[in-house]
C-alpha cells in the first residue's frame, strides 16, 4: 500500500518525477541567489539562498524516498538481462544524487556555522553572507545535479523508468518466452 503510493500508483503519476522539481528549483535558484551576492553583497540574498538550501534538502529527502520506491519497481536483473544496464543507470542516477545532496548538506551547515560566528543576535544566526568556497561548492554541486537530471530524463523518457511502459513490454516479453519454453 505505502509502496503504491510512493510510486503514484494511486494518483497515476510518478510521483518521484514530481518531487524532483522541489530541490532542483530551489538549488538552481540558491546558485543564482550566491551569484547575486558576490555581484551586489546584499545580505538578504545571501539568507534567502541559505533557506532554498535548506527546503531543497526538505524536498530532496521527499525525492530520495520516491526514488527508491521506483527503482524497488524495476525486474530483477536475473528476469531481464539487458535490465542490467539499466539497474546501473539507476544506481549511477542514484549515487550522484546522494552525493549532491551532501553536498548541499555541508554547505548549509558550513553557512549555518558562520552565520552563528557572526550573527549580533544569538537568535538570529541565519548566515549573511556567502563565502568563496561555500560558491565553489554550488557550483561543484550545480554541475553534479545536471549531470543526475540529464541520467533521470534518461530513465524516465528512453526507458520509461517510473512510468512503468519499458518495463511492461519486457515483462510480457518474459512471460512469452516461458510460454514458448514450457
Amino acid at each position: 500500500m505505502m509502496k503504491e503510493f510512493l510510486q503514484g500508483k494511486s494518483i497515476h503519476i510518478p510521483l518521484h518525477a514530481l518531487m524532483v522539481h522541489i530541490p532542483i528549483g530551489l538549488w538552481v535558484t540558491s546558485f543564482i541567489l550566491d551569484t547575486i551576492y558576490l555581484l551586489d553583497g546584499s545580505h538578504p540574498v545571501a539568507a534567502a539562498s541559505y533557506y532554498c538550501i535548506l527546503i531543497g534538502l526538505i524536498g530532496a529527502g521527499l525525492a530520495i524516498i520516491t526514488g527508491l520506491a521506483d527503482r524497488a519497481r524495476l525486474p530483477k536483473d536475473s528476469q531481464i538481462p539487458r535490465n542490467i544496464h539499466l539497474r546501473r543507470l539507476t544506481a549511477t542516477h542514484m549515487v550522484i544524487n546522494l552525493v549532491v545532496t551532501t553536498l548541499y548538506l555541508l554547505n548549509l551547515f558550513s553557512r549555518y556555522a558562520i552565520g552563528q560566528r557572526i550573527a549580533e543576535n544569538i537568535l538570529e544566526p541565519v548566515p549573511s553572507i556567502i563565502t568563496g568556497g561555500q560558491f565553489i561548492l554550488s557550483i561543484f554541486s550545480i554541475i553534479l545535479l545536471g549531470m543526475s537530471s540529464y541520467i533521470g530524463t534518461l530513465l524516465t523518457y528512453r526507458y520509461g523508468v517510473g512510468l512503468n511502459l519499458v518495463l511492461k513490454k519486457e515483462e510480457q516479453k518474459v512471460e512469452e518466452r516461458t510460454r514458448k519454453a514450457a
